[in-house]
């Protein structure tokens, strides 16, 4: 199914998998992460908050203003005031040596 997630008066509310609000931390930049891996950076733009993928995880995302739509199942989500996450490091995968073409 998903989550929603919309800003309203101060919180971010979230509904679909998960239902509630947190706080939106008092400044200019905070990021939402979620279960399946997606985090999300939301930042104050003159009036209104602005939302961009800053990782991709599983997820399809759909933002639209101060709505964003999060589709796959979701079982946990948070809010931070900075981007301190540990990822699991994502370097491509080496392409195989091929034989010497006759």
């Amino acid at each position: 199914m998903g989550i929603r997630l919309k800003v309203d008066f101060g919180r971010l509310a979230i509904s679909g998998d998960v239902e509630g609000s947190l706080p939106i931390p008092a400044s200019d930049i905070f990021y939402v992460s979620t279960s399946g891996g997606t985090l999300l950076e939301a930042s104050w733009n003159c009036d209104r908050w602005r939302f961009d993928v800053a990782t991709d995880g599983a997820a399809l995302v759909r933002i639209d203003g101060e709505t964003v739509a999060v589709d796959c199942p979701v079982d946990w989500v948070t809010v931070s005031e900075d981007e301190r996450v540990v990822e699991r490091r994502r370097d491509p995968d080496p392409m195989p040596l091929l034989e010497l073409i006759d």
